[in-house]
């Protein structure tokens, strides 16, 4: 068992990483967006 103290940062760390990969995934919908915008 993870005590509460241990899984306390863990869950950080896995919301900043979601977080920054969701972020990705947008701006790369975006780029391609506008790529077949201009073709």
């Amino acid at each position: 068992m993870i005590s509460d103290v241990q899984a306390k940062p863990f869950q950080k760390q896995i919301i900043k990483y979601s977080l920054i990969l969701t972020t990705r995934i947008l701006r790369l919908r975006k780029d391609n967006l506008l790529l077949e915008n201009t073709h």
